[in-house]
């Protein structure tokens, strides 16, 4: 509208006053030629983290200054569930939404089902392994997104991708491991679960609620936690 112009497949590197610059890429991502553009204006509109990223590397604000702090990401972690029959139809995803724990800063929501998801928490190998992933349509998974209050910053990139710091607090640990064992509770309860994973490093199959609790002690570092986010915001 109004006389703009979209440029498919021009990936900016450099931004300054009045200034863009890039380059040109094939459709396999080889580059082919180079971007100019000046204007009387630049609006920089590229998310929580190439924003920042772009201004960081094209050295136009300082890189201890607060472009790029105050990172935010909504983590997730999840309870895998294996159920004793399939749940699988062709077409939408039919999923579900807990917001009984808002109050708490998270909630529960239903996970995509991918087997390679599941697999980089799951406790078994050889025939057991096998097994299970033979029947990985049965599997459900519950994740809990948490409001959190913990904070990242991304810096000027080193390399091919960009540079992000950011760690767990206690009290985003906290609420993590809360919504693990909720949505351990919503499958076992609930369907008869058979076993729950939670997305904690080294943890064995559960069995149990009891066994899940154990699993996920109040203590348990942050660090353990296999976490998944897709929200970034500043």
């Amino acid at each position: 509208a109004a006389g703009a112009r979209i440029f498919p497949r021009y990936r900016v590197t450099n931004v300054g006053s009045g200034l863009v610059e890039g380059v040109v890429t094939d459709d396999s991502g080889r580059v082919i030629g180079v971007l100019k553009v000046t204007a009387d204006a630049v609006v920089l509109a590229a998310g929580a983290i190439s924003s920042p990223r772009l201004l960081l590397d094209s050295e136009v604000v300082d890189t201890d200054g607060p472009v790029g702090a105050g990172l935010r990401v909504h983590p997730v972690a999840a309870a895998h569930a294996m159920l004793d029959h399939p749940v699988w139809r062709a077409g939408a995803t039919q999923g579900h939404f807990i917001d009984e724990w808002d109050s708490d800063a998270y909630l529960l929501e239903a996970n995509p089902i991918i087997p390679g998801g599941i697999f980089q928490v799951l406790a078994a190998n050889g025939p057991e392994l096998q097994e299970i992933l033979l029947r990985s349509t049965h599997f459900v998974s519950t994740g809990a997104m948490i409001r959190d209050t913990s904070q990242g910053r991304v810096h000027k990139s080193t390399g091919a991708g960009a540079s992000i710091s950011y760690s767990v607090n206690d009290v985003d640990r906290d609420r993590l491991i809360q919504g693990i064992q909720k949505g351990a509770e919503l499958w076992f309860d609930g369907a008869n679960a058979e076993f729950v994973i939670p997305s904690v490093f080294g943890v064995p199959i559960c069995r149990s609620m009891d066994e899940l609790i154990n699993a996920t002690p109040s203590d348990l570092p942050a660090s353990r936690l296999l976490l998944y986010a897709s929200h970034p915001q500043a």
